[in-house]
Parts: C-alpha cells; structure tokens; sequence
C-alpha cells in the first residue's frame, strides 16, 4: 500500500472507493517542526545532550484525508533498491540530512520562518537534482545536502545523475570569455 496525505483538505463520512482499489478517507496527523534548545555543547561528532526543551516558531500543519493506492500483487514490503528510485524516498533522505545539520549546529536562531520554510523547498528541488545532474545554487547548506545524498544514494546502488560542474578555463587561455578579454583588441 502506498498512503498519500492531503493538508488543507477535509472529508467527513465513510471511505470513498475511487475505483482500481484507490481510497479516500478521514485521518488525522500532525506535520510539524519545532525550534529547540539545547543547554550544552555537543561532543565531537555527537548530538547534543539532553535536556533539551522546544521553543516558540517551527512550522506544522494537519494532515485531515488520506489516498490509500494498493501495489497489486505485492506480498512484500517494497525492497530498498526499489524505495530509492522514488521521489518520496530522495526527499525524505535529502530532510533528514537537512535536519541533521541543523541538530549538528545545534540552532537555527537568525532565521525568519519564510527562509526556513525555502529551505524545505529547497529540499525538494535538491531530491529532484539527485535524479539529474544536482542542483546549480550558491547556497552551501544546500550544496551540502546535494552533495551528501547523491553520495549516500549511490553507495546503495541508486541512479544518481552525474555531478554537475562548473566549466573551467584551459591553462593556455587567459581565463576571459570572448569581449570581456582583456587581451581582446574587439
């Protein structure tokens, strides 16, 4: 069975049958992300002791009406090399390597909600990259993701895209792009 959420969507009553097994129906679930504080330094390479307490910001949002789509004939869970050929898959990994760096750092103080709330977008053109060739942004915290996913993903045997680079000059060049040369009289 594969379950899609729906946010900002309501259904009250008995579960719709959409035809070819696909259903619609109630649920609830919370979809949050908390700001928290931790009161110590994190030991080399480790998390943060505890206690640790949650603080004012985050983001959530309700989760009212789930898709229910049936997967005929499996009898198995889905194996990993399959998982990792899905979007779902990509972008919750490309999540928890955003979310770990934000432990790893230990805050997300200076941040206004709206760029925390780009940086989950941002995640999800980075799992998008991972099927391509990554993604062209000077933004590290992304590159850092990228980088690390397509690198874990290919570790397991996914398709990853081959890394993008910038184009470099050649040595016998005077490293300048036509009229912009210096050493063009044009």
């Amino acid at each position: 069975m594969t379950f899609a959420g729906l946010s900002r969507v309501t259904y009250v009553g008995e579960p719709l049958d959409l035809g070819h097994g696909i259903v619609l129906r109630s649920t609830y679930t919370h979809l949050f992300a908390a700001n928290m504080m931790a009161f110590a330094r994190a030991p080399e390479g480790k998390p943060h002791p505890p206690p640790w307490r949650a603080t004012q910001g985050g983001f959530g949002y309700d989760v009212e009406v789930e898709l229910v789509v049936p997967e005929p004939g499996r009898q198995a869970p889905m194996l990993l090399r399959d998982t990792m050929g899905l979007f779902t898959c990509r972008y919750s990994l490309c999540m928890l390597l955003y979310y770990m760096e934000w432990v790893h750092i230990g805050r997300q103080t200076g941040k206004k909600l709206p760029l925390r709330v780009n940086d989950v977008v941002d995640m999800q053109l980075t799992a998008t990259g991972t099927f391509f060739n990554g993604v062209l942004s000077a933004d590290e915290n992304l590159q850092m993701v990228s980088n690390t996913a397509r690198g874990v993903l290919r570790s397991f045997g996914a398709y990853v895209g081959e890394d993008w680079r910038v184009p470099q000059p050649t040595p016998e060049s005077d490293g300048g792009i036509g009229d912009a040369s210096p050493a063009d009289p044009g």
